[in-house]
């Protein structure tokens, strides 16, 4: 018969939590079994057989029995050599046989420095299992192996006592990472057991967890999940908001929320097969769903206090106000603001407005359509139309100029739904004045991104990458309001003077960013690297296409100014003349000129882009 006995230490981990950790000696050999949380207190008892030392308050616990061969595998048994393991358990508070979230605010560590390799591996065998016998040839205990060292960051450590707290069915926290895309605010899947078995949820908060000050407009993280769950009581469908995060939670601004299936990335959505048939009518059930957002009654639910109130004026006039303190001269942006404020639709009853109502924020099943509205963090007090004329907009169609509704259906078919619902006809004008101010906002909103890479929160690749998308959207604007013909100089050929060549350098670079890094990744890391090799794509074709579309740039400013100066400053000139009304739109060139630089810049930029090409065609799609 195998001789087992069983072994305690004690790892303190602050005030209020500390570990149990348990080990077994199975013919004289060590060997971890598990990791229990325990309250503080009721962990600095002695209990079990060859307890050694209780943890003190500075976050130590040793066991002076461990050896090193702890991390290897349990040697097999048979059948017939299985012990059962006796439970030991300290104080009323926790069940026979329960094994309890360890809550770590930080980490321990034994004596011999023995580290876990695999922390997913070490939550799941430490957090998940509710036992009331256990063997030595139970498969968990394999597992537990693995634990010596188990660090939870305070991140973790928070969201696990977060959910304990709200979740009542709550065992263990899995996994929590965050996901790819999400150009303003973080979105995690979060991985819990639970005692009906595993389930997913979803972490929605302000970039690293600072406080949602909103400098870009916006009603909050808090309000917003008070929208979702108005809109689910409406018939939108929308996720279950579980919780929403307060000041101690430790966590920042955000909440907790249902995981709902399905695809949200627009690119799948408009090209997979999986969503041939629900493509079919996804455009008229926009329609009806936006038509019942805008019925939502704001004063009966208290929150005309919470949302910012915005005429089509207003709304133009704060987005020309932000770029403006950007610094940065971009003229087709100021073009674009005046002739939006030359073009201002007819007033209207203003009503709830989702105001990010696109292909990426909708879950969409392969067989239901849209099962879920997403990211009402910028929600107002507005225009309806806003919403259906940013579905329109071609930032969201993903490739599908054709299909103007996100790229999968027809503006008939939008109107159709939302008249259906709401019992109002639809103005295609009004719509495209709305259209045109999605591609003016989102140009400036890329900038925004950028200048959160310059000045934070947010220094990720991904930030100064969608600020180079601001041409995107300019060109949009271009061929909404200006289309024409437009011709652009050839690229440079790469001199053969130097080996190797600056563009050798960064093709190099590129190359193993494209190559090994995303193929050695994955997830958020694995996306961030493709964003990285397409950052070094840009640079490569501005230095073989930049300096002759500078030049030519130059000299079409001189002409438009009419004195010499810096390519820069004559730039800001023409800004400063847009923005002060010196300059008529309908200035001899000015069109050309703005026409010309932008389609160039894009260029650059992202020509595989469509509005590329339907420039280069002529405009207007």
């Amino acid at each position: 018969m195998t001789e087992l006995t069983e072994h305690h230490v004690i790892a303190g981990i602050g005030k209020w939590q500390c570990f149990d950790v348990r080990f077994l000696k199975i013919n004289g050999q060590t060997h971890q079994r598990s990791v229990i949380a325990r309250p503080f207190e009721q962990g600095r008892r002695q209990i079990g057989t060859g307890h050694r030392r209780a943890a003190t308050r500075s976050g130590q616990g040793h066991y002076t029995g461990a050896t090193p061969d702890v991390q290897n595998a349990l040697p097999g048994r048979d059948a017939s050599e299985t012990h059962q393991i006796r439970r030991h358990r300290a104080g009323q508070h926790f069940k026979r046989g329960e094994i309890r979230p360890a809550l770590a605010g930080g980490s321990f560590h034994l004596s011999n420095g023995i580290h876990s390799q695999d922390l997913d591996l070490a939550r799941r065998a430490a957090m998940t299992r509710r036992l009331d016998r256990l063997t030595v040839t139970d498969k968990h205990v394999f597992h537990a192996l693995r634990i010596l060292h188990t660090i939870m960051t305070d991140f973790d450590h928070n969201l696990a006592r977060v959910l304990s707290r709200v979740l009542p069915e709550f065992v263990a926290l899995e996994r929590c990472a965050r996901l790819s895309g999400g150009a303003s605010q973080e979105t995690y899947a979060v991985d819990i057991t639970t005692l009906d078995g595993p389930r997913r949820l979803a972490l929605r908060r302000a970039p690293g967890g600072a406080a949602d000050t909103r400098d870009y407009g916006g009603p909050g993280l808090a309000i917003e999940a008070r929208l979702m769950t108005l809109a689910r009581e409406a018939s939108v469908p929308a996720p279950e908001i579980l919780h929403v995060l307060d000041l101690g939670d430790g966590l920042g601004d955000g909440f907790v929320m249902a995981w709902l299936p399905g695809e949200t990335l627009g690119a799948r959505i408009v090209k997979s097969e999986e969503f041939t048939s629900a493509r079919q009518s996804l455009a008229y059930q926009c329609g009806e769903i936006l038509a019942r957002i805008h019925g939502i009654d704001v004063e009966a639910h208290g929150l005309t206090a919470h949302l910012e109130r915005l005429t089509p004026q207003a709304f133009v006039a704060r987005q020309w106000d932000y770029y403006r303190k950007l610094g940065t001269p971009q003229p087709m942006i100021d073009f674009t603001a005046r002739w939006l404020l030359e073009h201002l639709p007819l007033e209207r009853p203003l009503t709830l407005v989702h105001n990010d109502f696109r292909n990426g924020n909708l879950m969409i099943s392969p067989t239901a359509g849209v099962v879920g509205v997403l990211d009402w963090e910028i929600a107002h007090i507005g225009d309806p139309m806003r919403d259906l004329g940013w579905i329109c907009t071609n930032s969201w169609r993903f490739g599908r100029s054709d299909l103007p509704v996100g790229g999968f259906g027809l503006r008939a078919d939008l109107f159709a739904g939302y008249s259906v619902v709401s019992g109002r006809a639809v103005d295609a004008e009004h719509v495209r004045f709305w259209e045109i101010f999605g591609s003016f906002w989102w140009a400036v909103g890329s900038l925004i991104m950028a200048e959160h890479y310059r000045h934070g929160p947010d220094r990720t690749v991904e930030r100064p990458a969608i600020g180079r998308r601001s041409s995107e959207c300019q060109v949009d604007c271009v061929n909404l309001i200006m289309p024409g013909a437009v011709s652009l100089p050839s690229a440079s050929p790469p001199g053969a003077d130097e080996l190797p060549r600056d563009d050798e350098l960064l093709i190099s670079v590129r190359d193993f960013v494209r190559e090994d890094v995303m193929g050695a990744t994955s997830g958020r890391t694995q996306f961030m690297a493709r964003v990285a090799a397409n950052s070094l794509d840009i640079l490569l074709r501005d230095m073989s296409l930049g300096p002759a579309l500078r030049a030519a740039e130059h000299a079409r400013l001189l002409a438009i100014i009419g004195h010499e100066g810096a390519r820069v400053a004559l730039r800001w000139e023409l800004v400063e003349a847009l923005r002060d009304g010196s300059m008529p739109l309908d200035e001899p060139g000015l069109v050309d000129h703005l026409r010309t630089t932008v389609i160039g810049e894009l260029a650059i930029d992202q020509p595989s882009y469509s509005g590329f090409k339907t420039a280069m065609q002529g405009g207007v799609a």
